[in-house]
């Protein structure tokens, strides 16, 4: 709560804003055109609705990595290290509960605001490319498991690659509040030349 209550208005334009700016993209005036003459509509409407859920997705993912870097600073600097050492709770709660916000709750949120936004630059994309009779045309019976399937994936892959970054996100939010603003280019170049090394 106490995150949400922080970040509220910054999440909710991360999350709404790359579904709206690519419905944006498909009211301008330009032509779409396929190389593939073959392609089915009910194709082009999952490869929009999967780019667009991707693309919510990076977009999380790197405003995550961007405040990983002053995730641990932060309680000091604004001094709610005071409220948390005042909750009954033990220190790995406090800093799990800012962990799993920031990591898991809102990529999970962009996907699925994402996948849903997704839905309906498909059918936008559809209606330009084949035109408005189209969409009407797709049936939901075949493209719902694709869908469903597809959401999964991503949602469960989401997950997985929360845990997969976490070592490196944990390195740099402790590298981040011993050295201050020197955490972030000694964990880089410290990534670089173990790499080079091996």
């Amino acid at each position: 709560q106490r995150e949400w209550m922080q970040y509220q208005r910054g999440w909710l334009i991360l999350i709404f804003l790359p579904p709206a700016l690519l419905l944006a993209a498909l009211l301008l005036p330009t032509s779409i055109q396929m190389d593939d003459a073959d392609l089915a509509p009910g194709t082009v409407f999952c490869i929009a609705m999967l780019g667009c859920s991707i693309f919510s997705a990076v977009v999380a993912w790197a405003v995550v990595l961007f405040q990983a870097n002053s995730l641990a600073r932060r309680d000091v600097q604004d001094r709610s290290i005071e409220f948390w050492l005042s909750v009954p709770t033990s220190h790995a709660s406090s800093l799990t509960a800012p962990m799993l916000m920031h990591w898991v709750v809102l990529p999970l949120a962009a996907l699925c605001v994402g996948i849903l936004g997704g839905a309906l630059v498909g059918l936008g994309a559809v209606a330009r490319v084949y035109g408005p009779e189209a969409v009407l045309a797709l049936t939901g019976f075949n493209l719902l498991p694709i869908v469903a399937a597809v959401s999964l994936r991503l949602v469960l892959g989401s997950i997985l690659f929360a845990m997969w970054l976490s070592p490196v996100l944990l390195i740099l939010m402790v590298a981040s509040s011993w050295l201050k603003r020197w955490g972030l280019p000694v964990v880089a170049l410290s990534y670089a030349a173990i790499g080079i090394f091996l």
